[in-house]
């Protein structure tokens, strides 16, 4: 950042022009609003942050790092190599344990912008100079792994970390399912690096000690909302899914990142899944991170909380930006809870407007504002990214709305038209009837005589009529 070489999002050169204070929007982060973060999580637990929840701890039971510790396209750099991740990672991880705590449990994990280039991982090199093992390497030298954690992580990139008495943290390499992956692995390596047989055994072993489980990634097994395209290839999807489905009581939730938007997705029979907000506010989104509660003695989650930047303020400070409870009314984060929260959010416009902005971390970005001018389809929209795994799900989603939408047209066309018609035909028997008796009314500029005329009727006088034939003496 603020070096010929930046990356910048959305064109131009603004990226490279110098630093300002923290950061700019479309640009990755600067070095201050690294430490800025990690200055946000320390505030937290000191109480220094206003309208933060209330904490009996000064400092966090454990801290996930969801991957990408690198700057976007790193190959951008003249002779960027593999070999400057660790300098990298000891810089990054050296001030998040001067900030937080050296005795902090933390949680690392392999993100695609982590690899040179990006997304790319070959699972057949075992050398000490392959990525996973630079990374292991480094994590273990910066003490945030253990020699165990490690040398799982050397050898596929995962491994589990046991948080209490009653929490297991299971933490996934996720770069090797995503459907950007190079090389590409042949469709007959149905597990690579063994990582699926690994999560079963752990998860049935969770379950058979009645132990609560985290599932936490960098790239989340569900559709982008950006361009709503498959984030895994779809058949490690499919496993990972029946694996899920398979221990679902005993996973409490999924925690992923890679999006840089704070988001939730709510699949059929899979526990819910949280897309985590970033630091790097490169999509044009504030800075955030979250804080997690739970419960300690089951480890069910309680809520979830989002801390934000803004930016634009050259004087702002960390604030709490929301809470999951507070913000959508919610009694629990279970699955039945997000179930009402996203049929609401199809019928609430308030409430779809606030997902939004908290999805940015504070910025109601323009493409938000724009669905918004369309309500109806902008909440079917997201409705149909929430709840889709797949491109083709969330198309069909939206197909089905469309076509209910249709149905509920034409239905109204048709009992609108079946008025109309029943109006007329109203119409057309009272004025048929008044037609009838016209016949035998009398206009009232008549002078009625009542005499016998000697031949059975009555003499009209003063109109059109000489004679108005009757039978006897009524007139109707």
């Amino acid at each position: 950042f603020g070096q010929a070489q930046a990356m910048n999002r959305h064109g131009g050169t603004e990226c490279s022009d110098s630093a300002p204070t923290l950061a700019q929007y479309g640009c990755d982060s600067p070095e201050t609003l690294v430490s800025s973060a990690f200055d946000g999580v320390r505030q937290y637990y000191a109480g220094e942050i206003a309208a933060a929840a209330a904490t009996t701890t000064t400092k966090p039971d454990f801290v996930i790092l969801t991957g990408d510790f690198c700057r976007h396209q790193m190959e951008m750099l003249d002779n960027a190599k593999t070999k400057e991740l660790p300098s990298i990672l000891k810089n990054v991880l050296t001030k998040l344990r001067y900030k937080v705590g050296d005795d902090v449990p933390y949680l690392p994990m392999i993100g695609n912008d982590d690899a040179i280039p990006d997304y790319f991982l070959d699972i057949t090199d075992a050398s000490p100079t392959s990525l996973l093992k630079i990374m292991s390497n480094a994590f273990l030298e910066n003490q945030i792994l253990t020699p165990d954690e490690a040398e799982m992580f050397g050898r596929g990139g995962f491994y589990k970390r046991q948080v209490g008495t009653h929490l297991t943290i299971l933490c996934l390499n996720t770069v090797i399912y995503s459907a950007s992956h190079v090389p590409a692995i042949p469709p007959y390596d149905q597990d690579p690096l063994d990582q699926f047989t690994w999560l079963e055994q752990e998860l049935k072993e969770a379950a058979s000690t009645d132990h609560a489980v985290l599932i936490v990634g960098h790239i989340p097994p569900t559709i982008g909302s950006y361009a709503h395209m498959d984030m895994w290839r779809e058949d490690y999807r499919s496993l990972y899914n029946q694996i899920v489905i398979k221990y679902q009581p005993t996973i409490q939730a999924q925690l992923f990142g890679h999006f840089h938007t704070d988001e939730f997705r709510l699949h059929d029979q899979m526990p819910p899944l949280f897309i985590g907000p970033s630091i790097t506010p490169v999509f044009r989104n504030n800075p955030a991170f979250r804080i997690m509660h739970y419960d300690r003695s089951s480890g069910e989650l309680q809520d979830i909380e989002s801390y934000s930047l803004n930016i634009t303020d050259p004087s702002a400070e960390w604030k709490k930006l929301y809470s999951f409870r507070e913000a959508y009314g919610m009694v629990d984060l279970s699955t039945a809870s997000f179930r009402l929260l996203v049929d609401r959010l199809s019928t609430e416009k308030q409430l779809l407007q606030d997902f939004l902005f908290h999805s940015k971390s504070g910025v109601l970005a323009p493409k938000a504002i724009r669905c918004l001018e369309d309500t109806e389809t902008c909440a079917q929209t997201w409705v149909c990214t929430i709840t889709s795994e797949t491109s083709e799900v969330y198309g069909e989603c939206l197909n089905t709305t469309n076509k209910a939408k249709n149905t509920l047209l034409w239905i109204g066309l048709g009992i609108s038209l079946g008025l109309l018609l029943f109006v007329a035909w109203i119409i057309f028997r009272v004025c048929r009837l008044r037609r009838r008796r016209s016949q035998y009314d009398i206009p009232c500029d008549k002078t009625i005589v009542d005499t016998n005329n000697g031949n059975g009727g009555v003499t009209v006088k003063g109109g059109d009529m000489d004679e108005l034939p009757v039978k006897g003496k009524e007139i109707i």
